[in-house]
């Protein structure tokens, strides 16, 4: 229903409709809403539409692509958290995300896409704001920080976690520089 009958994904609807309707595509004051608000997600799925309607292909690539990247970024984060220079730990993370069936529901199904940009932008967000902690002298990490955490938000409700994230990682650093 998120994509086969969703009018938000047509080019006939105005892109402003993604801002004002929920993930299915149904006014968000209307009582038959879901009240899930994704918008960048339905964005992401019209660009979809707008290249190749329907099939179903192009909709599986650009979920595999995301998580491919989540992968990538999982492995910086082991490196930013994970102790010494053990790049075979590294490696196992990054393998052991890639590779665990829970994330198959994500990759497989195509409305799994609003999880894969949650985790991308959350990841983003999440080293951005490490960097941030690191090299305080440019605004551009922090801002980096704010607006991908604000971006998790808009690809699914637990992109605020984003921000929690950040908190604990503050939180974890201030106690081993002490």
């Amino acid at each position: 229903r998120a994509i086969l009958t969703n009018p938000d994904l047509l080019s006939s609807t105005p892109w402003s409709r993604l801002l004002e309707n929920d993930f299915w595509g149904t006014p968000l004051n209307d009582r038959g809403s879901h009240g899930s608000y994704r918008p960048l997600c339905v964005a992401t799925f019209r660009l979809n539409h707008l290249l190749g309607g329907l099939e179903p292909w192009g909709y599986h690539l650009v979920n595999v692509a995301l998580h491919a990247a989540c992968t990538v970024l999982v492995v910086r984060v082991a490196r930013k958290v994970l102790p010494g220079r053990n790049n075979l730990g590294h490696a196992i993370t990054g393998f052991l995300f890639a590779a665990h069936p829970i994330h198959s529901e994500a990759v497989a199904g195509v409305v799994g896409r609003a999880d894969l940009l949650a985790c991308l932008l959350t990841l983003t967000a999440f080293l951005a704001y490490s960097a941030h902690c690191e090299r305080t002298r440019s605004p551009f990490p922090l801002l980096l920080a704010l607006v991908s955490s604000t971006l998790a938000t808009l690809a699914k409700e637990t992109g605020i976690s984003s921000l929690a994230l950040c908190l604990l990682w503050e939180l974890c650093r201030g106690e081993s520089s002490r």
